[in-house]
């Protein structure tokens, strides 16, 4: 009888090993998918028209694949089992490689040289498709880096960084000098606007009033317009040029309308993300914090923070963004993650750490977001939040009742200790006792 009890707990055991190997193998099967990254070079290359942020992307930041990137053997290439290699990389600064596509692009030519071949015929390897024969590929690289239309792709490249950054004017600019005029004029006005916004956002002062909207009167104080234009009026008191814009002719010309606000605060956001990702890249080391919630609109959002260490060994952790998502899932969380931290500069090479929630979706073995992200990132180490622990701890503990009545009366020191006006209350009643005659 008890021979039998053991054959069957062993046979059990040995069902739930089996399950957990079927459902660790499914998990592979299911994120052999690489996560696409969203600086791919192959968003770019199908695009029929692009902005300036694009071709600034492809420039400066795009996706480039780590050392250990395992590149995959194409259909083409299988017999002779030859792949991309990353070395080609740093020898031929141009060249850059699509996850998407599975092939190579010269970068400089994806933007400025659609055209160029044999009688100006429309370009194709390196330019529209993907290059992936790769047994010559280093004779092909050599050939294209001497075309006259990459060499003209590259100075053109050149040019436009330099234009963006301001190091040299436009062709617009050089032809009307008036519109230079106008544009430094523009900033000057610009100026005291930009400085009104910081200054709120650093004093954690809400922009908008009860009117926020018509003209703008220096004089005027019986209105009630907010912070924003309250801190314009009195800084207009005593600078005639801002008074004389805020009082002047035109509607189009103040820059004091909440869309122009909510715009210069956008602007503040992306000059903040890349001062951050600045640093997070040069400390090479990091962790990512991350947590969803759902905001007032009942849409989801990803909250995202990073902890390193800088240059000074000082400790930060700054917040980075809400982004938005559509799911719930480990995979689709885990590809908002490593996608938000690209999208906002920071190489995800760096990552040695997560820490999120004890939520399934979250700290899952197999399904959950950590376990997708090792996946990829093998040295970022989950930990349980600190802060959602001690939450776990407290509301278990609260469970006996002299740590619940101990926990209350301690809320209720520091609710007493943030009213200020209670606090005078006391003072001065205390006062009152101790000078009074016996």
């Amino acid at each position: 009888m008890g021979e039998a009890i053991t054959n069957k707990k062993i046979c059990l055991e040995n069902d739930d090993e089996a399950a957990s190997e079927e459902e660790e193998h499914e998990l592979l099967q299911s994120t052999s998918k690489p996560i696409t990254n969203i600086n791919d070079i192959g968003n770019i290359v199908d695009k029929s028209f692009l902005k300036d942020a694009d071709t600034k992307l492809v420039l400066t930041n795009l996706w480039v694949p780590d050392t250990k990137y395992n590149f995959p053997i194409l259909e083409c290439n299988k017999k002779r089992g030859l792949k991309f290699q990353h070395k080609w990389l740093h020898e031929f600064k141009w060249l850059c490689y699509s996850e998407i596509k599975s092939g190579a692009f010269c970068k400089h030519c994806v933007l400025f040289a659609k055209s160029g071949g044999v009688g100006s015929q429309s370009l194709g390897n390196l330019v529209t498709e993907p290059f992936t024969n790769w047994k010559n590929a280093k004779e092909v690289f050599r050939y294209h880096m001497n075309c006259k239309y990459h060499l003209s792709a590259v100075l053109d490249s050149e040019h436009f960084l330099k234009v963006l950054n301001k190091e040299e004017p436009s062709i617009i600019e050089r032809i009307d000098r008036n519109r230079m005029t106008q544009v430094e004029e523009n900033r000057k006005r610009l100026r005291p606007i930009i400085e009104c916004i910081l200054l709120c956002g650093r004093e954690e002062l809400a922009l908008r009033g009860h009117k926020d909207f018509g003209s703008i009167s220096v004089d005027e104080d019986a209105l009630r317009q907010g912070n924003f234009r309250a801190i314009l009026k009195y800084r207009a008191k005593g600078d005639d040029f801002l008074r004389s814009i805020l009082e002047g002719p035109g509607k189009r010309n103040k820059y004091t309308s909440p869309t122009i606000q909510n715009d210069i605060i956008e602007f503040c956001n992306t000059i903040l993300l890349k001062k951050i990702a600045k640093k997070v890249n040069e400390s090479k080391c990091f962790s990512v914090l991350a947590d969803e919630t759902t905001d007032i609109s009942t849409k989801e959002q990803l909250a995202i923070c990073v902890r390193y260490v800088s240059d000074d060994n000082m400790l930060h952790e700054d917040f980075l963004q809400f982004f938005e998502i559509e799911s719930l899932t480990g995979e689709a969380l885990a590809n908002s993650i490593l996608n938000g931290l690209s999208k906002c500069g920071i190489d995800c090479s760096y990552l040695h750490g997560q820490g999120y929630d004890g939520a399934s979706n979250m700290s899952g073995q197999f399904r959950g977001v950590q376990s997708i992200v090792r996946l990829k990132y093998p040295k970022a180490v989950y930990v349980h939040c600190s802060a959602h622990s001690l939450n776990l701890a407290v509301s278990t503990a609260s469970g006996i009742r002299p740590i619940r009545n101990c926990l209350g009366i301690i809320e209720k020191a520091y609710q007493f200790s943030i009213l200020q006006k209670e606090i005078l209350f006391f003072y001065m009643r205390l006062k009152i006792q101790t000078t009074s005659p016996v």
